[in-house]
């Protein structure tokens, strides 16, 4: 059997989940075995702590935008963490499903280990992230160029920091195509390289709302409530947009992944612990769904929910223009939400049969593309 390693983001995060398992499943239905491949890119022994830590200091001298981002990342961290029965929940999914195959550095050089994979294959999330650290595992710097598959990657900005531009530029030079989520990530890949660039829909986009229902059976919530998913706290907008439609519908609003103290000011409040699994019933069966994910407004368009986006609010580089792109591509721009002037007029408009089409155009388009890339 055919054999494909694929190198994305699968932990602590349902939309990370879910796109891995996407592309997982998706590959194995067509005759593949897949392996998920997980890499520790953390320095291994003193030396290399000291060099990294050294690198990190040079970086900074040269570009003080770089320590404001460090700054503000661990200043976020104090401000969303997921709680531990969530953590668990997930954990216990990717062990059980996944099998995740640990890779080393002594692997990444033997050709032995490289040929006994047919293809790798690089996506889709954030893994070509420029905001931080760069990660060459992730743009599969390790794999012959005819072995590379890059699937709706994402670099999560509209467009790459300055200190981290040589970088990137070098990292992208070895594709000849290169498949990217958003539309922002055409014209990234563009301006630093000459690769062609293509855009392809987030991998969850592939199964039904049908083969999602099924994926999520076993949870049943018996009265209406409001879903919310927050990665970060939410920001004013969002909570008075959450009491305006708890006021309005007098229905209780569920929370799941992150429980903020914010939230104890909610009417009618409750949280949730929820496996990948049950955050799509709560989706699946969610009145109404606020968040500033992205995945949770792409499952919330696959499965025609009313849902409404906010944007994040402690970010310092802005991370809307991925969720602004997938508005924009359903004709859905109207669901970001800045006030609530915005709210009550989107609480007017309904999703048209347009957005079903495009669902279907997307998925197909992704489906052909994996198809013919691994028939290259």
């Amino acid at each position: 059997m055919r054999k494909i390693g694929l190198i994305t983001l699968f932990e602590e995060n349902y939309g990370s989940i879910l796109q891995c398992y996407s592309t997982k499943t998706f590959v194995e239905s067509l005759g593949y075995e897949c392996d998920v491949l997980s890499f520790n890119e953390a320095p291994r022994n003193f030396i290399e702590k000291l060099a990294k830590y050294i690198k990190k200091i040079l970086k900074i001298l040269r570009y003080p935008s770089f320590l404001r981002y460090i700054v503000n990342e661990k200043r976020k961290k104090t401000h969303s963490s997921l709680s531990l029965g969530t953590r668990k929940r997930m954990e216990d999914f990717i062990s059980q499903t996944f099998h995740p195959q640990k890779v080393t550095e002594k692997d990444l050089k033997k050709s032995d280990w490289i040929n006994q994979y047919d293809f790798f294959i690089a996506g889709s999330d954030q893994i070509w992230s420029p905001k931080k650290d760069i990660y060459p595992f992730r743009f599969l710097s390790f794999a012959p160029i005819q072995k590379r598959i890059t699937l709706s990657v994402s670099f999560g900005i509209s467009d790459v920091p300055e200190y981290n531009k040589k970088q990137i530029r070098k990292l992208l030079q070895n594709y000849k195509s290169i498949s990217v989520r958003e539309e922002t990530g055409v014209k990234i890949v563009e301006k630093y390289s000459s690769a062609k660039a293509i855009r392809t829909a987030d991998p969850t986009i592939i199964y039904t709302k049908k083969n999602w229902e099924d994926f999520s059976n076993g949870l049943s919530i018996d009265s209406d409530y409001i879903l919310v998913h927050f990665l970060d706290t939410p920001n004013e907008i969002a909570l008075k947009s959450i009491n305006e439609l708890t006021t309005r519908l007098g229905i209780n609003v569920i929370a799941v992944g992150y429980n903020y103290e914010i939230f104890r000011e909610l009417k009618n409040f409750k949280f949730m612990d929820a496996s990948p699994k049950e955050y799509i019933a709560l989706i699946s069966q969610a009145k109404y769904i606020l968040t500033d994910s992205f995945h949770t407004s792409i499952f919330s368009i696959n499965l025609a929910k009313e849902f409404f986006v906010f944007a994040r609010q402690y970010s310092l580089i802005p991370q809307s223009s991925r969720i602004i792109d997938l508005l924009h591509r359903f004709n859905l721009s109207n669901r970001f939400i800045t006030s609530i002037n915005d709210l009550n007029r989107a609480l007017q408009e309904k999703n048209t049969d347009d957005v079903q089409k495009t669902i279907q155009n997307e998925r197909d388009a992704l489906r052909e593309y994996l198809k013919n890339a691994l028939e290259a």
